[in-house]
C-alpha cells in the first residue's frame, strides 16, 4: 500500500495527497506522530520497502498515473461475451 507521510501544514503534501485522491488509488496518509516513524525529509511516499522524497515523488506519481491509465484503459475496453448471447457485451 502507498503511504504518504506528511506534516499538517505543507502545500506540497496537500498537492501530493490531492493527486493520490484524484487517482482513486488505495493509500494512507499519516503524520510522523501517528506513524511513530522519523524521517529526515517530508513529505515522503512509502511503498513497501521503498521511500520517495523530493523530485523522486514526482517521478513516482507520473509512473503511477501512467500505469493506472494503461491498466484502466485495458479494463475499460474489455467486455464479457456470453456463449448464450454471442451478440451482446456485458
Amino acid at each position: 500500500m502507498i503511504v504518504l507521510h506528511r506534516n499538517n501544514k505543507s502545500p506540497r503534501a496537500d498537492e501530493i495527497q490531492a493527486r493520490l485522491e484524484d487517482l482513486v488509488v488505495a493509500h494512507r496518509v499519516t503524520s510522523p506522530e501517528e506513524s511513530g516513524k522519523h524521517f529526515d525529509e517530508l513529505p515522503l511516499i512509502e511503498e513497501g520497502d521503498v521511500h520517495y522524497v523530493g523530485d523522486a515523488i514526482d517521478s513516482f506519481m507520473q509512473n503511477l498515473e501512467n500505469e493506472l491509465a494503461i491498466s484502466r484503459g485495458v479494463s475499460a475496453d474489455a467486455c464479457y461475451v456470453s456463449p448464450d448471447k454471442p451478440g451482446s457485451c456485458t
